[in-house]
């Protein structure tokens, strides 16, 4: 679960640090369509996040098809979901909504990736016997 809070953390940290100047040089447009892109990076990126940690704990064949799927469907949905309202609604989600989409995309992938990977606690070792 701490992972989940670190994605949705800087995942909202970045979105504020990004969304501030954009606001203030191009309008409430920019309000719009940085949210949906933000939104639909994150919860595929979460759904995935919470799946691999559940995944970390069984199988090896589990784990890697946590990772391939999760991968999979993240980028199905949010090209899927991104294309259409690219294409259905041109004039409120212009090139600028698949720019914001392509970074929100790329860093949640990338912090995934980063906590999914990086070591956390390991369990002890079993202890063995000694032999004389």
């Amino acid at each position: 679960m701490r992972r989940v809070l670190v994605l949705v953390g800087v995942g909202v940290g970045l979105w504020l640090v990004l969304l501030a100047p954009a606001w203030w040089r191009y309008g409430d447009l920019v309000l719009l369509q940085s949210g949906v892109a933000f939104s639909l990076s994150l919860v595929p990126a979460v759904a995935t996040l919470i799946w691999a940690n559940y995944a970390w704990k069984s199988s090896p064949e589990s784990q890697l098809l946590a990772a391939l799927g999760g991968s999979g469907v993240r980028m199905g949905i949010v090209l899927a979901v991104g294309a259409f309202l690219y294409f259905q609604y041109p004039e409120t989600f212009s090139a600028a909504f698949l720019v914001w989409l392509l970074v929100f995309y790329l860093v949640f992938l990338a912090l995934e990736i980063t906590l999914v990977l990086r070591p956390g606690k390991t369990p002890p070792a079993p202890e063995t016997k000694a032999s004389l």
